[in-house]
């Protein structure tokens, strides 16, 4: 059945091919910036944003998805009215949170960063397809296939799918992946 995923099975594919261990970037071709800024839309919540980071000389470039400057992680906006500080633990926080900080001094982030929910998944340092993955819903495994074959794959002429990954363990997942949904390797 259709699952409660902490991230969208889409971005979690790209980044598990092209995805920086350590953080929420992710390598692309930049020649496909547009392509990518429209796929993106549906993964990204009010409080993010996209940093773009092409790299010169090259085709390449990178992409991170962060909280969006001025947000606090209660997703109180701050960068128009500038009512914020700076707290104890040497972050801006809003007044907002400023004023509740007494009763509850470190509330639970309502909008977590993308780094933080792949911390969540339990992917950062470790590359895999959590099991809530490989056993979401039919349309929820295709968008996580989907997501790895635009990272690491590749359509030919003939309509042929290939998927390339150095990471053993994450192939023969992908390849599990693959099965569940019916088809062949």
């Amino acid at each position: 059945p259709e699952q409660e995923l902490p991230l969208d099975p889409w971005f979690l594919g790209l980044w598990l091919g092209d995805g920086s261990t350590n953080d929420s970037t992710v390598a692309l071709d930049y020649r496909m910036k547009a392509e990518y800024e429209v796929l993106l839309k549906t993964v990204l919540n009010e409080t993010a944003d996209v940093v773009w980071h092409p790299v010169l000389g090259t085709n390449g470039g990178t992409f991170r998805i962060r909280r969006r400057a001025g947000v606090c992680p209660q997703g109180h906006d701050y960068a128009e009215s500038g009512d914020y500080r700076v707290t104890s633990e040497c972050h801006p926080s809003c007044g907002v949170c400023l004023l509740d900080y007494a009763k509850c001094p470190r509330p639970a982030p309502l909008h977590q960063t993308m780094r933080e929910r792949l911390r969540d998944v339990g992917v950062l340092g470790n590359k895999h397809i959590p099991d809530a993955y490989m056993r979401a819903s039919y349309d929820q495994r295709w968008a996580l296939l989907q997501g790895l074959i635009d990272s690491d794959g590749n359509v030919d002429v003939r309509g042929r799918v290939g998927f390339v990954n150095a990471d053993v363990c994450l192939f023969d997942q992908v390849v599990e992946l693959i099965h569940s949904l019916g088809y062949r390797t």
